[in-house]
């Protein structure tokens, strides 16, 4: 039998044993390469250095820069639920979720942006109103409230005001046209409007004009007065110019002759204002004006100098006038008469026309007193009784699911 041959090993030098061998050829970050793991997929790997961790460029992140970071945003909500510092930037603003492949953000129902950090406006205010956000809305209300005003300034200057809350630029809503309403601005309401007779103890709001001349005789100096009943973007109606000098009974024609206006009671340095009465003089002089016929809390007239260098402020909301002493101060009056639908005796019929309730007529908008505005804001009996109260189409009371009080 032939012998297997066998390998041959040969056996180190003796020499050599316990010998540590230096490879001369190859550094040390070579031999470390690739400890960063998977050679970090979108970023770099800074050999040399103790870490051996990823640097991810922006935009990504994970151990090996391989996850997609996406935008960034302020917080609507946090895990603690006591915090309410929204200062914080998160992912999707946390009203989304993130995708790590793509690093786009898909966002809760009624919020979008890159980051979801805007609160979406229902159904883009189906057609019939304006998406508006606090600050903007916040801007546009302010506009509405007046101010001090001299010479022939605007009556509030565009950077006067500033809402700068965390939720400025983030929460939206719908501001309604005209003859619209609801929280998508979706119901068509164009039926009048008006007090409910059978309130008791409602007030019609006055407000104060105070008027000083500069110039001491008021001779060439005139103004105008703007006025909008409620909504933002109601558009305001303006007076034609007013002379300082005018009387009491001009001034009162001047504000009535605007649509909105039917009727006022005016009240000179404290006293009810005989024809006669000038509006402004060279030491200030206040005016009340009460709106007799133009129910609800309504919003301030606006004064603007036209010629000359009138000082002119409207005092609204329990504001005392500063141009009268002692026994003549007057003070402005909110008003509280309601202002709503069929005067809340009768039913908006297709959005367009009030169907009154028995006993429930069309008012003028004054206390008491019948008119032609079809709101069903007069009451046509001697003395209301249970029958009185609202009513379903069947002639129930309380739609048969309320007490009449």
């Amino acid at each position: 039998m032939p012998r297997l041959a066998r390998k041959r090993i040969n056996s180190p030098h003796p020499l050599l044993l316990g010998v540590l061998i230096i490879l001369p050829t190859q550094s040390f970050a070579a031999v470390n390469a690739g400890v960063c793991y998977q050679d970090c997929a979108a970023g770099y790997c800074p050999y040399g250095e103790v870490s051996y961790t990823c640097t991810c460029e922006n935009g990504h992140q994970g151990p090996d820069c391989s996850v997609r970071r996406c935008p960034i945003g302020k917080a609507w909500t946090f895990g603690d639920a006591n915090s309410t510092d929204h200062s914080a930037k998160v992912e999707c603003s946390n009203m989304g979720s993130c995708n790590s492949t793509s690093g786009l953000c898909t966002c809760r129902s009624g919020f979008y942006g890159a980051a979801c950090q805007y609160m979406d406006c229902p159904n883009s205010c189906s057609g019939h109103g304006q998406c508006m956000t606090r600050q903007e809305f916040e801007y546009h209300n302010f506009r509405g409230l007046g101010t001090s005003m001299t010479g022939g300034t605007d009556w509030v200057s565009e950077l006067s005001f500033d809402y700068t809350d965390w939720d400025a630029d983030m929460v939206q809503a719908c501001i309604c046209d005209a003859g619209w309403e609801g929280y998508d601005c979706s119901t068509m309401n164009l039926c009048p409007k008006g007090d409910d007779p059978l309130t008791q103890g409602q007030v019609n709001e006055m407000q104060i004009l105070e008027c000083t001349c500069s110039d001491g005789t008021c001779d060439t100096e005139t103004f105008r007065l703007g006025f909008r009943r409620t909504g933002i973007f109601e558009t305001v109606e303006w007076t034609g110019d007013i002379s300082a000098l005018a009387t009491a009974s001009e001034f009162e024609e001047a504000l009535v002759a605007l649509k909105s206006i039917d009727g006022v009671f005016l009240q000179v340095g404290g006293l009810a204002a005989s024809s006669v009465d000038p509006i402004c003089d060279s030491s200030g002089e206040s005016t009340g004006i009460t709106f007799t016929h133009t129910p609800g809390n309504l919003e301030p007239l606006m004064a603007v100098s036209t010629s000359g260098s009138l000082v002119l402020d409207v005092l609204v909301d329990g504001e005392l006038s500063t141009m009268t002493g002692g026994a003549d101060q007057i003070q402005s009056v909110t008003g509280t008469r309601e202002y709503i639908t069929c005067s809340g005796r009768g039913y908006c019929v297709d959005g367009e026309y009030c169907s009154c309730f028995d006993n429930f007529a069309s008012s003028s908008g004054a206390l008491g007193d019948e008119g032609g505005l079809a709101d069903c804001g007069f009451f046509t009996g001697t003395s209301p009784t249970d029958d009185d109260c609202p009513q379903s189409m069947d002639g129930s009371v309380c739609f048969g699911r309320g007490t009449c009080v």
